[in-house]
């Protein structure tokens, strides 16, 4: 807190002499007005993302000062509190330097191009895994040439312990073996009886269980006993190596090929490693690093005691308090039911409240037989239909229900998701609307509002509700959290340097560097080309930018969507990023394997890609097809992603396939607890529908029709019938023999 204080303190001092802070932005005198409070804000932002965080202090203490009271100060009092709190952040806890992250003496890093060299002293804390043989792993991925020299006092005799070093290590393509070049060094001539024994320096190539000489050295040139110099080059395609600067041989390797290193040196005194690698190693740990300052500053920060008290207090007397105190209304049709029909009505209630919804709808047909209104039994048969994945249905019925006795409450919030599932966003906003206003709206229905603004896409109606409860004195924790969400969305993550790129679909921003972004966005570009193409039966897309975020570390992806996810439920673990159908926003982290980041980014981009173009796509789609559109390559100037993927081939069997019938109609939350089985088969359909035979893109074409206005439970009991889907077991099973028997 001292050194929040002092910021502070900083930025009343600056302007002490006037008598009461003045807001710094190029004019004279501050005018109260909403319009320039919003303009203040915005110059507070530009100055902290500059590096000039007492100024931003100074500036945000003035214009509150300037604006003292005012209501729309307090609506906006979330974006307030965040912004005070990353000024605060910025000044405690600047990015540590590189070298803090690391055991060895960190003498070169270039975050942009992987640039890299670090010294190892033996006796020292070290970042290599040291494996059970005495192999030490360093556990980084190298992206270009690199050396790794390892000195010594005594080079060995022994020789059941050859030094070696180990590079590469990657899955063959073709012989889908792990292959390595191994750098051997040999040992010297050793006297034992009448024979000398020795080890050649060798390159060997390794390959699964096989292995191939490319390269010896007739003679040793190291002594057993005296100092030594081992050195392991790669480039682009050849490995080196030599001992005491007698080069052992050069071995050609696959272009491109650059793995990782396994380093075997008993004795060693040190090591030197250099060259180009994946930054994110480094850059994770600081992304780590940071994001530990961040949770113990959190833990003690209050803004309370930075702000003026004012910001905090109710502008006027609250409408709603923190649960919902008031009980809603009564539908007017429940009001009227007849007593006969009160039994019913409760046994109703109660087999939908234990997901008997068939048995349910039953009850509320006998009930409108015997002349129940449709004001009491419409909602119920929507709850009943809704239980049963049949949201239109279900709207037919709360629209009855809702045309009778418009201000029930019950009935327009059951009707609003399932407006919102069906992506009918005009009339959503409507719904909403007269929910909002609704003298019985508390605390709990506007943050249901709000959460459905966000999954709709409508972030400033979502943060319009937040910025009036707060205007208007209604408060609760949910509403808080609604709040924070808005903030983050329209914010971004709290990055000490941001970089970015823009396209015409994309805005990429990072705090990797600016040829990531460039890179990321380029290879979006080229998706969105095919994702456009392929996905050709849907309506155009409106013109808009996507917004996507690349984390130069897990922690702090972990941190930035952990509200979000509060209002949605958990992402699952180990996830390599996500979109966010909260935010509207791809999240990315960085994964050490550059290749395999870019795969995520694609595979994610479909998902952000099919949001705006599907309200409600089966989880088996559109996993598969992100699955799918994920391997695209250009080929000769084409884009292709009909090619096969042995790694998904390899966990697919006949035997194992899950049968269609349940398949296409398997819930989120089985497909992703069952994530290794489905994952694959999810790709295997996707690639029959594209690939297979006319019938199979008659059913796809289809199903992307209904898609466009049908939740995903009707569009596929609309384009899968009990004959197609048993057919459709044959020719999947037939699809994996094919594919498997050319691959």
């Amino acid at each position: 807190m001292r050194g929040r204080v002092f910021v502070l303190a900083a930025a009343l001092a600056a302007s002490a002499s006037t008598g009461r802070p003045q807001v710094v932005r190029g004019d004279d005198a501050p005018a109260a007005s909403e319009t320039t409070f919003l303009a203040d804000l915005a110059r507070v932002n530009s100055n902290l993302s500059v590096g000039s965080a007492e100024t931003a202090m100074k500036m945000l203490l003035a214009s509150l000062e300037a604006n003292r009271d005012r209501d729309y100060v307090i609506g906006k009092r979330a974006a307030i509190e965040d912004l005070t709190r990353r000024i605060c952040f910025r000044t405690e806890c600047p990015l540590p330097p590189a070298q803090s992250v690391v055991k060895g003496k960190l003498r070169k890093f270039v975050s942009f191009s992987g640039a890299f060299e670090i010294a190892y002293t033996a006796g020292q804390p070290n970042d290599f895994e040291a494996r059970g043989d005495g192999s030490l792993f360093f556990p980084v991925h190298f992206r270009g040439p690199y050396t790794i020299t390892v000195k010594g006092d005594e080079y060995t005799g022994d020789v059941a312990a050859v030094p070696r070093i180990q590079l590469g290590s990657s899955e063959d393509p073709k012989t889908k073996r792990l292959r390595a070049w191994l750098i051997g060094f040999g040992v010297p001539p050793v006297e034992a009886g009448p024979r000398a024994r020795w080890v050649p320096p060798r390159i060997v190539y390794v390959s699964g269980d096989d292995k191939k000489q490319l390269a010896e050295l007739p003679a040793h040139p190291a002594q057993i006993g005296r100092p030594y110099r081992l050195d392991a080059s790669v480039t682009t395609n050849r490995v080196t190596g030599s001992i005491n600067g007698t080069s052992i041989g050069s071995a050609p390797k696959t272009d491109g090929e650059f793995g990782v290193a396994l380093i075997y040196a008993p004795g060693w005194r040190e090591i030197v490693i250099s060259g180009l690698i994946e930054p994110s190693w480094i850059q994770g740990k600081l992304d780590a690093a940071v994001d530990g300052k961040r949770k113990a500053f959190d833990a003690s920060f209050d803004a309370k005691k930075l702000l003026p008290a004012w910001v905090f207090e109710a502008s006027k007397a609250p409408t709603a308090s923190a649960p919902d105190v008031r009980r809603p209304r009564l539908p007017a049709g429940l009001l009227s039911l007849p007593s006969e029909h009160a039994p019913a009505y409760v046994e109703a209630v109660a087999m939908i409240a234990s997901g008997r919804f068939a048995e349910a709808l039953t009850v509320v047909a006998s009930m409108r037989t015997k002349g129940a209104p449709d004001a009491a039994t419409g909602v119920l048969a929507a709850q009943a239909l809704w239980g049963l994945d049949e949201p239109t249905k279900a709207l037919v019925e709360v629209e009855r229900a809702v045309a009778i006795d418009g201000g029930a409450m019950d009935a327009l919030l059951l009707k609003a998701r399932i407006l919102c599932r069906l992506g009918r966003d005009g009339e959503l906003v409507t719904t909403i609307d007269a929910i909002r206003s609704h003298t019985d709206a508390g605390t709990q229905t506007l943050e249901a509002a709000g959460t459905l603004y966000l999954l709709a896409g409508r972030l400033d109606d979502a943060r319009k509700l937040c910025e009036g409860a707060a205007r208007g004195g209604v408060r609760s924790q949910g509403l808080e959290r609604l709040a924070r969400v808005v903030v983050r969305a329209q914010s971004g993550p709290e990055w000490t340097k941001t970089y970015e790129y823009k396209t015409s679909n994309y805005d990429v921003l990072s705090d990797i560097d600016a040829d990531t972004c460039q890179k990321a966005a380029l290879a979006l570009e080229d998706a969105l080309i095919d994702f456009r193409g392929s996905v050709k039966s849907l309506q155009s897309d409106a013109k808009r930018q996507y917004r996507v975020y690349l984390f130069s570390g897990r922690t702090g992806f972990d941190t930035y969507i952990s509200d979000a996810n509060s209002l949605i439920g958990k992402v699952p673990d180990q996830v390599a990023g996500l979109y966010s159908p909260i935010l509207k926003q791809l999240l990315i982290w960085n994964l050490p394997n550059r290749d395999e980041m870019f795969r995520v980014i694609r595979h994610e981009g479909f998902h952000q890609y099919l949001d705006r173009l599907l309200p409600d796509p089966p989880v088996w789609f559109n996993e598969g097809l992100a699955v799918y559109f994920e391997g695209l390559k250009r080929v000769g100037g084409t884009l292709r992603t009909n090619l096969v993927r042995d790694d998904l081939l390899r966990r697919l069997s006949p035997g194992s396939l899950i049968p269609m019938a349940e398949f296409v109609r398997i819930t989120p939350g089985a497909f992703y607890g069952d994530a290794a089985r489905c994952y694959p088969e999810a790709w295997l359909v996707a690639h029959l529908l594209r690939q297979g035979a006319p019938r199979h893109a008659e059913l796809y074409r289809a199903l992307l029709a209904r898609l466009e206005t049908a939740a995903g439970s009707e569009a596929v009991r609309a384009t899968f019938d009990d004959a197609t889907l048993r057919a459709l077991d044959a020719d999947l099973a037939a699809h994996l023999a094919e594919l498997t028997k050319a691959k």
